[in-house]
């Protein structure tokens, strides 16, 4: 198997190439572009209703114990 750059005698296939550049897209970077874009906040209603219902259970537990 040939490796790059492939030499056909007068000209190189693939001298230039690069490997494409990925870049992975965090929870931050998603929440921006969707308002950008104007989409729906739902992301942000879900993680906030999360973190309400674990705060009531905790206080829950703690008030309900005396």
């Amino acid at each position: 198997m040939k490796t790059t750059p492939y030499n056909t005698g007068k000209v190189k296939i693939g001298k230039d190439w690069k490997p494409p550049y990925r870049c992975e897209i965090g929870a931050e970077m998603y929440e921006v572009q969707s308002a950008l874009l104007g989409e729906p906040q739902r992301r942000r209603f879900d993680s906030f209703v999360t973190w309400a219902t674990v705060a009531v259970c905790i206080a829950a537990i703690l008030l309900g114990g005396e």
